[in-house]
């Protein structure tokens, strides 16, 4: 976590009363506070969150939420009490976003730069642009499903699991299969955040739930992984008897 400061008890966290009662929650309990009376810019970008730890102190964290892929949020988390400056850091240096402007196409110099390279350039609306994004993955999505029951007949998956600058997981299985010209077919089928902790049932589910929603259940011939020790757990569970494992 960035940034250490005294923690305080919960009764002074803010204004948003949380009850004595609430002294004898367990550890890891969270509550996301209200941040409509807040006057700070950064809490456009960030949820507040005050979680009680192992000492039975609340901390309070500052969770960034700007998407930084569709439909996934940036999720770094920092330890924030009255002072702003870490979160202000991050939004700067991850996300180039200031109190003067929200996204750096939006700042006067850089549209004046623009300009100078082509003054006929019109700059797109980040909205825009995120909306055209997201009708086109569902348009595609739809015409590979219809592809994949109608040609693939055993398929072998590719799967991959990173952790980002961020800490977040991301997995990535890519799908080959040769159809009925005898054509060889390969596809990327999703790069999606994987929860923490990245164990064997959580890497499990997730692969079960990428090859439920593409329709390829009893069509996996083969997993390919790295050599990982989890990944070969993953591919020994019983479930998964009638495939190849590499």
């Amino acid at each position: 976590m960035h940034g250490t400061t005294k923690k305080r008890k919960h009764k002074t966290t803010n204004s948003t009363a949380i009850q004595d009662s609430q002294d004898e929650a367990p550890v890891g309990t969270v509550f996301q506070l209200d941040l409509s009376n807040r006057s700070s810019w950064v809490w456009e970008f960030f949820c507040l969150e005050i979680r009680k730890e192992d000492d039975g102190w609340w901390g309070r964290y500052g969770i960034c939420k700007i998407e930084i892929l569709v439909g996934v949020e940036c999720g770094r988390t920092y330890r924030t009490e009255s002072s702003t400056g870490n979160l202000i850091g991050h939004l700067l240096a991850d996300h180039e976003v200031t109190k003067d402007n929200s996204h750096p196409k939006e700042h006067p110099l850089f549209r004046r730069f623009i300009n100078k390279l082509d003054p006929a350039f019109t700059i797109s609306d980040v909205k825009l642009v995120k909306q055209i994004i997201h009708h086109t993955y569902n348009y595609c999505v739809s015409l590979l499903r219809d592809h994949l029951k109608e040609n693939a007949i055993k398929v072998s998956l590719t799967i991959d699991l990173w952790t980002a600058k961020n800490w977040q997981g991301f997995f990535g299985v890519t799908c080959s299969y040769i159809d009925q010209q005898f054509h060889l077919n390969e596809v990327t089928l999703t790069i999606q955040h994987v929860q923490y902790p990245h164990t064997v049932n959580n890497i499990y589910e997730t692969v079960e739930n990428i090859i439920r929603y593409w329709n390829l259940m009893g069509k996996v011939h083969s997993i390919t992984t790295d050599n990982a020790l989890k990944y070969k757990k993953v591919c020994s569970k019983d479930e998964w008897s009638f495939m190849t494992r590499m």
